[in-house]
């Protein structure tokens, strides 16, 4: 999938704690996508056969959820974060 290949080029790029080294915009422009990806293939088995995120997203997704803009930002309806 698309999102897949933008993942995998992520992966790839991640050097530090966040995508661009720091905190950044790009953090909190490509995380809700990420995050809502993850919500659909959760409500939806099967419809992908594997996980999206390579170690580093996942690491990065876990770093990002940890956050507390995150976690105030969290859609209620979508139950507690994860981590929490």
């Amino acid at each position: 999938s698309c999102l897949r290949a933008e993942l995998a080029l992520w992966e790839t790029l991640i050097e530090g704690d966040f995508l661009a080294g720091a905190f950044s915009a790009a953090d909190v422009t490509l995380y809700p996508l990420v995050a809502l990806a993850r919500r659909i293939a959760s409500r939806n088995p099967g419809l992908m056969d594997e996980d999206l995120a390579g170690p580093r997203i996942a690491a990065w997704m876990a770093r990002m959820e940890a956050l507390p803009v995150i976690r105030a930002t969290w859609p209620p309806h979508w139950g507690a974060p994860p981590g929490g």
